[in-house]
């Protein structure tokens, strides 16, 4: 099943949203799928008897903030560590917990980000997401998904970019 019909309603990103995908675009890291309803995909899409379907196996209409659906690569961007956020309160923390739990059953790896770590270095947050998704098999003839040290002979390949 495609990513048609799982991503869900563009909303408005936060902050630290927009600068995690700045830096995704500044380091050349692959486009994600914003919203990715990745527990919609497990159940077969969205659509008639969704809910009913998700509690059957044990899952609730999660969403990563960024994914890449065909290597199950997410990347949850999480803000308010500073100011007790929704994050950092037991309840939100003990929902974060149980999605990250689901996913990683279902085979998915998440990556999480900070403020701080985007702010302070934003190009070790892309190597890291460069790596994992090129240890995953990712593919798109758009884009070269290159490790650090690896140069191909161009321009693209140097370490200008999250290579």
């Amino acid at each position: 099943m495609g990513t048609a019909g799982v991503q869900a309603k563009p909303k408005a990103r936060s902050p630290l949203e927009g600068m995690f995908l700045l830096a995704v675009r500044a380091h050349r890291v692959p486009q994600p799928v914003e919203e990715y309803r990745f527990a919609t995909e497990q159940v077969g899409g969205s659509g008639r008897g969704l809910r009913s379907r998700l509690a059957a196996a044990g899952l609730r209409d999660w969403r990563f903030d960024f994914a890449w659906p065909s290597v199950k690569v997410a990347v949850e961007c999480e803000g308010g560590i500073w100011n007790r956020g929704r994050h950092t309160r037991a309840r939100g923390y003990t929902g974060d917990c149980q999605k990250y739990n689901a996913a990683a059953a279902l085979g998915w790896t998440v990556i999480r980000v900070t403020s701080p770590m985007l702010a302070r270095d934003p190009h070790s947050v892309c190597k890291t997401i460069r790596q994992i998704l090129k240890g995953r098999g990712y593919r798109d003839q758009s884009e070269r998904v290159g490790v650090e040290g690896e140069n191909d002979g161009n321009a693209a390949g140097s370490s200008a970019h999250c290579a």
